[in-house]
């Protein structure tokens, strides 16, 4: 007899959403939900550390809440004094999103002590910090998908078997979409469409090289 690959059921996290979707067991997958295009991180429970699906949800709720926050404080920061910030290069901003971030971080991690049962606080919190940095994510792939991806004037992308080089730092080659990283080295931009279908590693990647200034969202 053939065996048969165990799956489970889980539900998409987004409060709009709770689509329930059959997935793997056992592995750490970054899931795209089809309903919602909303992409999380599964990670399989240990056991006697599941989070409920109920602070499943607060915590993907409470992530758009702190990156909505976050981000209209340093909007309203650069406002109030746009002499010396208003030409703050992108990893400047990046690092005082970030600061905003951390506060709101120590709330919550104050207020969960109050609300969130004893069993499952330490996963909730976890689950808080995926799901800021899953919808950061989320929030690239769209603007890229839109707009394209080029690289920035003074960035080198190069390439060997089994690395892409961003200015001298490696990283290793993504499972997928190894032939659209390259033809952005090549052609130092992805079109709109290119940049839509990257695989999830790929678009982490060009996240964080977009973070740094490396990559822009728009073809000039």
């Amino acid at each position: 007899m053939e065996s048969v690959n165990p799956t489970e059921i889980i539900s998409c996290p987004n409060a709009r959403c709770g689509q329930q979707l059959r997935v793997p067991a056992g592995e750490v997958l970054m899931v795209t939900c089809p309903s919602c295009e909303a992409s999380f991180t599964h990670r399989p429970h240990t056991q006697g550390k599941r989070l409920s699906q109920e602070f499943r949800t607060k915590s993907w709720t409470l992530g758009e809440l702190m990156i909505a926050i976050s981000r209209e404080s340093m909007t309203l920061l650069k406002r109030q004094v746009p002499q010396a910030l208003g030409t703050m290069e992108r990893k400047q901003e990046w690092e005082g999103f970030i600061e905003f971030l951390k506060v709101l971080f120590n709330m919550v991690d104050r207020v969960a002590t109050l609300y969130v049962p004893v069993s499952e606080y330490l996963q909730f919190l976890d689950a808080v910090e995926g799901a800021v940095i899953d919808q950061m994510n989320n929030a690239f792939r769209k603007q890229a998908g839109k707009h394209g991806i080029r690289l920035d004037l003074k960035s080198q992308l190069l390439y060997d078997d089994r690395h892409v080089f961003v200015n001298g730092t490696a990283v290793p080659w993504p499972q997928r979409s190894r032939e659209t990283l390259r033809r952005l080295a090549d052609h130092r931009a992805l079109s709109p469409d290119a940049a839509a279908r990257v695989s999830t590693a790929a678009a982490a990647i060009l996240y964080n090289w977009y973070r740094d200034g490396y990559v822009h969202t728009g073809i000039a």
